[in-house]
């Protein structure tokens, strides 16, 4: 009962977050609904995850789908019952993005983004059923990178381009087929975790990828 009762709120929660969170689609520290989360309250690295990555458009589908542009605002949402309910608005550095450290075990699924193409915004509400492309379970602690996300269809994913092919409608949504490098997303975000207990785990895992 105790479950149903933390969840019974959440769908309208959703709708809310996104109209509210959304007007500020580059927030340069990580929200947990509404509220930022600052680095002295991170978790630790033994017994939580650091979700990291980045969101964008492909630029040859600016001239394909109406309304697309870059990635303007991005939110999730902790779905396994057995952890706290979160709405994650992740930190962003242009296209990159990070959350705040996550406990493991928790279900994150992309709910909310925007993209903006001159004045116009479009949003779009994946809602909370089936699984996505990008949603994740985090089943161990310390980083983890969801990948260089972009918004375009399955074939896109599978050849890179959209020449010589009929665009896949229904499967457009946020895939990890873009050109962004995890080395690059790292040392972006590394100066927001100087003297966190993440530093060094980070600085290490940039020197693994230089390898």
């Amino acid at each position: 009962m105790k479950r149903t009762r933390k969840y019974a709120w959440l769908g309208a929660a959703l709708v809310l977050a996104g109209l509210v969170l959304s007007c500020a689609s580059q927030p340069n520290v990580p929200y947990n609904y509404n509220k930022p989360v600052a680095k002295m309250s991170f978790d630790d690295p033994s017994t939580s995850v650091l979700v990291y990555g980045s969101a964008r458009q492909v630029k040859t589908f600016l001239t394909v789908f109406a309304g697309a542009g870059p990635i303007n605002s991005l939110e999730l949402v902790q779905l396994n019952p057995q952890k706290e309910p979160m709405i994650i608005t992740p930190a962003r550095d242009g296209a990159y993005f990070y959350t705040e450290p996550l406990p493991v075990g928790s279900s994150l699924k992309i709910f909310f983004y925007s993209m903006q193409l001159g004045n116009t915004i479009t949003s779009y509400y994946r809602g909370i059923q089936g699984r996505g492309p990008s949603d994740v379970r985090l089943e161990k602690p310390g980083l983890l990178y969801l990948g260089s996300l972009v918004y375009c269809d399955k074939g896109y994913m599978d050849t890179h381009t959209v020449s010589g092919r009929t665009i896949d409608q229904n499967s457009l949504d946020l895939y990890p087929a873009g050109p962004d490098k995890e080395i690059d997303i790292l040392k972006a975000i590394l100066p927001k975790f100087r003297k966190t207990a993440w530093e060094a785990l980070i600085i290490n895992r940039i020197e693994e990828l230089k390898k």
